[in-house]
């Protein structure tokens, strides 16, 4: 389960009965859910999502920043490896 807000992310996570000692955020904040979890967040107005769907609006972690401002959304961060990848290609 992912979210665009960590707070509603940890919010559902309490609704639907998730520990937060289960919370991930190596990559992205996300708690990992079984399938009678995952009804119950549909149930309380989670959106379902397949994973190759992922939201450009979801929030990911970014490499080499504190854990107090360590996220960006994923569009934020497609957009900066699409300018790296570009520049790299000019100086290269």
């Amino acid at each position: 389960m992912l979210a665009t807000d960590l707070d509603e992310l940890h919010a559902m996570a309490r609704t639907i009965g998730l520990k937060r000692a289960w919370f991930q955020d190596r990559t992205f904040p996300h708690y990992d859910v079984t399938a009678p979890k995952r009804a119950a967040a549909l149930a309380a107005g989670a959106i379902p999502i397949a994973m190759g769907e992922i939201p450009d609006d979801v929030l990911m972690r970014v490499p080499a920043r504190g854990p107090l401002e360590g996220y960006e959304t994923r569009g934020q961060r497609m957009s900066r490896r699409a300018h790296l990848l570009t520049a790299g290609r000019r100086t290269g």
